[in-house]
């Protein structure tokens, strides 16, 4: 429930977030949380952060703890994204969290138990968005998914180094990223705002509202 703290501290229900959390390891049971995995994850987080602008990265890692392959991926300047003030930098945010599942089944690892915590905060993003801003919620939900499957598929070359390289070493540093990095943010939030559009067109004229 520790990865799950900053969204209660936003006011995210915490029964709802353990319940949630505990029908789904019930269902499927644990992640593997394999080095490919984790290699995946965090190639995912970075190519998807660095298309959106939130680059430069200091470094991505992995690391394994009780068994289990981890990751980490820093900012060099890491900024609180407030959807009031700026609700671009939030939406990218909120594409970054995903980015990790993503990438994990764009390399063939998914499991449905994995990064809960952050399949659960992207809902309530898409949920904040959509009251502020309109949109139905589960359009712009499916419409970020597929953002940021594209994002990943657009740079495919560069997903697929940084993710084999984690998967030999534990640490890519800033240098190497800095190499590698290619902002593009208008052209993606253009993109999600276009798909979620779509989906929710769709749904109403098969009757979902």
């Amino acid at each position: 429930m520790s990865a799950l703290q900053p969204l209660i501290e936003q006011g995210f229900p915490a029964h709802l977030a353990e319940q949630i959390t505990a029908e789904i390891l019930d269902q499927y049971g644990e992640e593997p949380c394999t080095r490919e995995q984790a290699a995946a994850h965090e190639a995912g987080h970075w190519v998807v952060g660095d298309t959106l602008g939130l680059a430069p990265y200091r470094w991505l890692r992995v690391f394994r703890e009780r068994g289990k392959w981890l990751g980490e991926n820093i900012e060099v300047s890491p900024v609180s994204a407030n959807i009031f003030e700026d609700p671009d930098r939030y939406r990218v945010t909120a594409l970054q969290v995903i980015a990790g599942f993503i990438g994990e089944a764009a390399a063939g690892h998914f499991h449905p138990s994995s990064s809960i915590d952050e399949r659960i905060r992207l809902e309530a993003s898409c949920a904040g968005l959509s009251q502020l801003y309109g949109g139905r919620p589960e359009a712009l939900l499916a419409g970020a998914m597929v953002t940021v499957a594209e994002i990943i598929q657009a740079r495919q070359d560069d997903f697929y180094l940084v993710r084999r390289h984690l998967e030999r070493e534990r640490r890519i540093l800033r240098p190497r990223l800095d190499a590698l990095s290619r902002p593009n943010r208008d052209t993606w939030l253009l993109r999600w705002d276009r798909l979620s559009h779509g989906i929710e067109q769709r749904g109403r004229r098969l009757g979902h509202g």
